[in-house]
């Protein structure tokens, strides 16, 4: 990790307040305003965070918190347990020094602090693909929302995986999480146990609905969360369509997230239920699941094996001296009643209004 000294922006407005840390540029906590006055926070935060030690920990997990860009996804290790019909990709991962990318385990810096946004960036290493990444948080003065807006830059032509990595807490008491139905064309399971010897879906299989996803002992409904056993788990919808949407009944709130599924086609939910035991997490990391845009295991399925679904990334392609955008990606605190029938991102502020598409270099210069 870089040497910076950390360094937290606050960004308030009427409908609630968002934190933004340097480190990894993580966001949370973000607490929504309701209606009835009450407030409202959805994100996870590590409980190790304020612990002694936590510096001898890897970057990633020193401040572990929230949501926050991962450019490229991916464990920087290879596992050795793959199934015979799965290959490694090598050439989708070139900083495999740093799992889920360089810019989680170091600091950013400040670009720009309104009275609505924040904007902050960090410059990659002049070995990397990747030149620079800059984020954009804009408060919606209308609701309680946030706009989360990402723009990679790219020094040489590079493809390799990208996620967008929101991180959702959930109460202890299971089943008091309802993750309302999401449209997709079909799950698959992590091609081996999450977590060996704790996971509890079967590896590989395939499905159509999250009520009922293949076990060891029966399926598991994934639809109302907190699950009632210790476990680590990872599956990805194929061909996701927004919104993600969780309804807290003990507190009755829900949270919804949309994005650009043009540019980030999938969906992985990882639901951590206190399964892993070394340190920090020591089994006492509180539930959480992780609803992940647009990214992918980086093992890609053999294809001689057309019976199981390959895990695709989110992509970033380009030649050298382009960018790739990611916009339209909302935060959004939603009323329990009357539920809303959105089928895409619902208005957004003015200040965000840029549809995600990608930037021609020859278009560089024109760019604000």
């Amino acid at each position: 990790m870089t040497g910076s000294t950390l360094t937290t922006w606050k960004l308030p407005w009427a409908h609630g307040e968002a934190e933004l840390q340097s480190l990894g540029g993580m966001l949370a906590p973000v607490v929504f305003r309701l209606a009835d006055g009450r407030s409202f926070q959805p994100m996870q935060v590590a409980p190790w965070t304020e612990e002694a030690g936590t510096d001898a920990l890897p970057a990633i997990l020193q401040r572990l918190r929230g949501e926050w860009p991962c450019v490229p996804f991916g464990r920087d290790d290879r596992p050795t347990d793959l199934p015979v019909n799965w290959i490694a990709r090598d050439s989708v991962k070139p900083d495999a020094v740093w799992s889920h990318g360089y810019g989680s385990h170091h600091h950013w810096h400040l670009v720009e602090q309104g009275a609505d946004r924040l904007r902050i960036a960090i410059d990659y290493p002049e070995t990397s693909p990747i030149a620079r990444l800059e984020r954009e948080i804009i408060a919606d003065p209308a609701a309680a929302a946030l706009d989360i807006n990402l723009t990679i830059s790219v020094r040489r032509a590079v493809t390799l995986p990208v996620a967008l990595h929101p991180t959702f807490r959930l109460p202890r008491d299971p089943g008091s999480v309802h993750l309302e139905e999401i449209a997709f064309d079909r799950l698959v399971t992590y091609p081996m146990p999450a977590e060996p010897g704790i996971s509890h879906l079967t590896p590989a299989a395939t499905g159509s609905r999250l009520s009922k996803v293949a076990g060891e002992n029966g399926s598991f409904d994934l639809t109302h969360l907190p699950l009632s056993v210790q476990t680590e788990e990872l599956l990805q919808l194929i061909d996701c369509r927004p919104p993600v949407v969780l309804h807290y009944q003990a507190e009755n709130a829900r949270v919804g997230l949309w994005w650009d599924e043009t540019q980030l086609p999938d969906v992985m939910l990882w639901i951590s239920n206190g399964g892993r035991d070394a340190a920090p997490w020591n089994n006492r990391h509180p539930p959480i699941i992780r609803s992940r845009r647009g990214m992918a295991s980086t093992w890609c399925q053999d294809e001689h094996a057309p019976s199981m679904p390959a895990w695709r990334p989110g992509r970033v392609a380009g030649g050298g001296g382009s960018q790739w955008q990611q916009s339209a990606y909302k935060l959004v605190n939603l009323p329990v009643v009357p539920r809303p029938r959105w089928h895409h991102p619902p208005p957004r502020s003015p200040s965000a209004t840029s549809l995600a598409v990608p930037v021609s270099p020859s278009a560089l210069s024109r760019a604000p």
